[in-house]
């Protein structure tokens, strides 16, 4: 499993522009507002604009990749008898209901 989470590489990002003293929001609305911000992007070296891009862009392969399976997850969980039976239980949603059923 790879060390990168989602609030990891915020936390990444939001490290790197505080160190030049643009400090962001913990909302994942003002970190895309400040990555999209022309403005800010001239205060800051050329290499470090080039790494918080790629970090930008891994994040949303990330969220790519976790909206794909959490679709999967969902699509299983409501054609699979056992998980439509385990999500009648309050509380318990697709992802629960496919871990319980794999096991």
């Amino acid at each position: 499993r790879s060390s990168y989470t989602i609030g990891n590489g915020q936390q990444r990002i939001r490290g790197l522009l505080a160190e030049f003293g643009i400090v962001v929001s913990r909302s994942d609305v003002a970190l895309r507002r400040a990555l999209g911000d022309a403005d800010l992007r001239t205060l800051l070296p050329t290499g470090v604009v080039a790494l918080i891009d790629d970090l930008a862009e891994h994040r949303t392969q990330v969220l790519t990749r976790q909206t794909t399976c959490d679709v999967h997850i969902q699509t299983h969980a409501r054609n699979d008898e056992q998980c439509a039976r385990a999500q009648r239980i309050i509380g318990v949603g697709p992802i629960t209901a496919s871990a319980v059923v794999a096991k």
